[in-house]
């Protein structure tokens, strides 16, 4: 995670979690809880999976995130997915915390010699063959369809506007979006 100091008594914060934060099933007969375990099992531990951004009073009792902090902080969940029958992994949704929304958390905490390690609760939640997102946020892009190369060919945003890329010199470099 990543702490900023305000000058009003409280931090800023920015804590990811990444694949192997959540208990996930290769077998699942759901493909986003698929792909998260096969993130893990190819050992991928950079693909952020939820980002959230908070704020945090100096005591560490109470953080609050929202849309809206400042430096223009995103709080956002990204879901993954299998590319057809293949074991290459693509995102496939990626969900935002409403505009109007303030959540309140109690963080847990440690602290591990000198340094303060930090605790929040997930966002998405993993039991069994179920994935469930907080409601609190919503989708933002589906990230629609893929060629044969894993390049992304078409998304579609919240307003349901798609763009599609349309690929040239061999699949190698975009030469047109068109939304």
């Amino acid at each position: 995670y990543i702490l900023e100091d305000t000058n009003d008594g409280y931090t800023n914060g920015t804590f990811y979690k990444y694949p192997d934060d959540f208990t996930s099933d290769i077998n699942s007969a759901n493909e986003n809880i698929r792909a998260i375990a096969l993130l893990k099992n190819k050992n991928i531990k950079d693909a952020v999976i939820e980002k959230s951004s908070v704020r945090i009073n100096q005591t560490l009792e109470n953080a609050i995130t929202t849309s809206a902090l400042t430096n223009n902080h995103q709080s956002e969940i990204n879901l993954y997915k299998l590319l057809g029958t293949s074991d290459r992994i693509v995102l496939d949704k990626k969900y935002i915390l409403k505009s109007d929304v303030v959540l309140h958390y109690n963080p847990s905490y440690r602290y591990v010699g000198s340094e303060i390690e930090i605790f929040y609760p997930h966002c998405i939640n993993i039991v069994g063959n179920d994935l469930t997102i907080d409601p609190n946020f919503v989708l933002n892009t589906s990230y629609d369809n893929y060629n044969d190369h894993g390049q992304l060919l078409q998304t579609t945003n919240a307003n349901n506007a798609s763009t599609s890329t349309i690929w040239g010199f061999n699949s190698a470099l975009p030469i047109a979006s068109v939304s």
